[in-house]
């Protein structure tokens, strides 16, 4: 599972000065000095409960609480209005606390492989939350009033039980980062409003074609749908002019369409295990590209000017039938 929440603990760490703030890993150093502690790290400890004199904590601002046996969040937890970085991955969380709502300063909720059977409601109401990750749980559905968090950034759903994305998924107006992989969504109809979205993972879900309102999410920059049953490229990839990586490995893709070859910002190309036979020659219009993926596939024959692409650096057709390719002498491009 990407880790793409870290992203945001790097990008918030300038608000927090977490190179110069001590940080305390332990309740009984913490609670000395109530008054000092900005960040407690209180991860990987085995703990089953929260001291709940953490409210004590006035000035916190970062809490660490990932791999314990929490089966709960303490509700003293929610009073520490100054918290904007909660993190409390790999527990036994089985609902989140109404009173979460509270923390009106929190920008980062992490609360992946947990055992969430629901979305948390109140989590909507955090108005500055910039971060959720609530992957690997056992949600199956979204609430409608996740609309109401204007300033989200990044979203993990994946690996959950959701069918279907609420239509009010696309008012998510400043969404960059989106995972829904290991669902059973079949339709990516309420992704169409999101504007701003750059990367999308929704790799394993039955979805079975790249849908038009793929297509309309021009700011996409990766498109991750490994593993969905695509039967073929659409013409309308070609409106993703700012495309970076397209990975589409372990579908049922027999060919590859004239405007694949229009994507000149392409970097990163990956057809592995599909039911490709042929390469066409104008895939040297891809200048840019640097990493192309042919594995297991049933291609017998590369186009020469394959070898010439300027930028790339790897090419991966082991398994296709044709074991090396004929690279100029003085390149370093590598078949594998």
């Amino acid at each position: 599972m990407r880790k793409l929440i870290l992203l945001a603990a790097v990008f918030l760490m300038p608000s927090f000065g977490a190179f110069a703030q001590k940080v305390f890993t332990s309740m009984e150093a913490a609670l000395k000095n109530p008054e000092e502690v900005t960040v407690l790290d209180l991860s990987g400890q085995g703990l089953t409960s929260i001291d709940p004199e953490i409210g004590n904590l006035t000035n916190l601002e970062a809490v660490y609480l990932q791999n314990n046996r929490l089966s709960a969040l303490p509700d003293a937890l929610c009073s520490i209005t100054s918290l904007q970085m909660l993190y409390a991955d790999g527990n036994n969380i089985a609902a989140v606390p109404s009173k979460i709502a509270d923390l009106k300063n929190l920008k980062v909720l992490s609360l992946a492989s947990n055992h969430l059977t629901e979305f948390p409601k109140a989590a909507a109401e955090l108005n500055k939350l910039v971060c959720l990750n609530l992957a690997a749980n056992l949600i199956p559905n979204v609430d409608a009033k996740i609309s109401s968090l204007n300033n989200l950034i990044e979203l993990d759903l994946s690996y959950n039980k959701i069918t279907a994305l609420p239509e009010q998924l696309g008012k998510l107006s400043s969404l960059e980062v989106l995972c829904i992989s290991g669902n059973k969504i079949s339709t990516a109809q309420s992704l169409a409003g999101l504007k701003k979205l750059a990367i999308l993972y929704m790799d394993e879900c039955p979805v079975k074609k790249i849908e038009p309102a793929v297509f309309s999410i021009i700011s996409l920059k990766r498109l991750s749908m490994s593993k969905c049953g695509i039967t073929e490229i659409p013409a309308g990839i070609s409106q993703l002019k700012n495309l970076t990586h397209l990975l589409l490995s372990e579908n049922r893709i027999a060919k590859m369409p004239n405007e694949l070859f229009t994507l000149n910002k392409l970097l990163d190309l990956n057809l592995s295990s599909n039911d490709i036979s042929e390469v066409p020659d104008n895939i040297s219009n891809l200048t840019n590209l640097k990493n192309l993926n042919f594995r297991y596939n049933h291609i017998a024959e590369f186009p020469v000017a394959i070898g010439k692409m300027p930028s790339l650096k790897t090419i991966g057709v082991t398994n296709t039938g044709y074991q090396m390719l004929n690279l100029d002498a003085n390149s370093d491009k590598k078949s594998y």
